[in-house]
């Protein structure tokens, strides 16, 4: 019995990563656009950051990174679940269709690390003491939780177009069942974020677009597997 779990999960484990294969190298092109149209998106909060004009940045980051992001996800989604994808079209799903979604997903998103580094602030200030401690730890359990079930969120709303609530929802009882995978995710977006800062920014060009197929093929092997436990 032992053996034949075994053997059935490295045949979903090489599925998987085949899966993977097949959404990326083969798409790179496409890959590539998605990423591109998405940093351009992005470009109104960067060069504002650059200014020095950081209100600005986060204002321009509330309209745009969040339903750009989505947009990407929407993309690699539509790869994911094999429908026709398209580079422009995506893109502008996430910020039309899908604008008040990834308003909603990225200022909550800025709200919980503006917390926390508030939070951690405000305790090294005072010395530590354990009720600065305690707010601290509080904000940043808040923190690892919204990321966690972020993932998922994210890619359940471009994966079936499902309202925050519920895809928030959803998400987290997909990271209450499926605790090591969902890990696993959080942690390749880390490492993912290491590297591109460590080589000086140069990845960022497709390491966004890769990561978003990542997360959404996990999503999805997620609900298919959860479906197929609950019958």
């Amino acid at each position: 019995m032992t053996d034949c779990l075994d053997r059935e999960a490295r045949v979903a484990e090489d599925a998987f990563f085949w899966k993977l294969w097949g959404d990326c190298w083969p798409n790179l092109p496409g890959l590539l656009g998605a990423n591109c149209l998405f940093l351009l998106w992005c470009a109104p909060s960067l060069v504002a950051t650059f200014l020095s004009l950081d209100r600005v940045a986060v204002a321009f980051a509330l309209v745009t990174v969040g339903p750009a992001l989505l947009g990407l996800f929407t993309y690699a989604a539509n790869q994911a679940r094999e429908r026709r994808a398209s580079v422009w079209r995506d893109s502008l799903w996430g910020v039309r269709s899908g604008f008040g979604a990834g308003v909603v997903s990225g200022g909550v998103a800025m709200a919980a690390l503006a917390a926390n580094r508030l939070a951690l602030t405000q305790a090294v200030a005072a010395g530590l003491p354990a009720g600065a401690v305690a707010l601290w730890a509080g904000q940043l359990g808040i923190l690892i939780v919204l990321t966690l079930a972020g993932v998922h969120a994210l890619s359940l709303i471009a994966l079936y177009q499902q309202p925050v609530k519920e895809a928030f929802r959803n998400a987290v009882l997909l990271a209450i069942a499926h605790p090591a995978p969902t890990l696993g995710l959080v942690g390749a977006g880390v490492l993912a974020f290491l590297v591109t800062r460590a080589l000086g920014w140069g990845p960022l060009v497709i390491m966004p677009a890769l990561f978003a197929v990542l997360a959404v093929n996990t999503t999805l092997m997620l609900v298919r597997q959860h479906h197929h436990d609950t019958r």
